[in-house]
C-alpha cells in the first residue's frame, strides 16, 4: 500500500528578501505582508484614544438629552425622598423606644467597707520625743 499526494504541489517562494535592508548599520526584518499597506499605529494619533483628564468623568454628563436630564432629576428626587424617609423612621424608632438598653445603665457606687489601717501603719507603745523650735 502506497500513499501519494495529489493536492497542490508546494512551491518555493522567490523574490522575498530575508531582511529589509540596513539603516544606520542595523539590519531590520522584513515587514509582514498584511502590514505593508497599513501605516504603523501610533497611539498618539489614534482617534479611538480618549485625550484629556480621565480622573473626573462627570464632565461627560453635560452632553445629556433633555429626556436623560429629566430621568436623572427624577432619580435624584427619589434618592432624597428615600434618605428623608430613613431619617424620619430613625427618629420615630428612637422616640418609641422605651426599653432601657444595657448601655443606658450606670453602675452604682461600689459596696466597700472602709477599714482604718492607722493601727497597723504606726508604731504602738512608743512615746514621741520632745520637740523644740530653734531659730537661726
Amino acid at each position: 500500500m502506497s500513499q501519494s499526494f495529489e493536492g497542490a504541489q508546494p512551491q518555493v517562494v522567490r523574490g522575498k528578501h530575508k531582511y529589509r535592508g540596513t539603516k544606520d548599520g542595523m539590519l531590520y526584518p522584513p515587514i509582514p505582508e498584511e502590514e505593508e499597506g497599513r501605516e504603523a499605529l501610533n497611539i498618539m494619533y489614534d482617534k479611538r484614544v480618549f485625550r484629556g483628564n480621565t480622573h473626573n468623568q462627570n464632565i461627560l454628563k453635560t452632553n445629556l438629552t433633555p429626556a436623560q436630564k429629566e430621568e436623572q432629576r427624577i432619580k435624584e428626587e427619589r434618592e432624597k425622598k428615600k434618605i428623608e424617609m430613613i431619617k424620619s423612621q430613625l427618629l420615630e424608632f428612637k422616640k418609641s423606644k422605651n426599653t432601657t438598653s444595657p448601655y443606658d445603665l450606670r453602675p452604682g457606687p461600689p459596696a466597700r467597707i472602709e477599714v482604718d489601717l492607722t493601727y497597723f501603719l504606726t508604731e504602738q507603745g512608743k512615746t514621741k520625743p520632745d520637740e523644740a523650735e530653734v531659730k537661726l
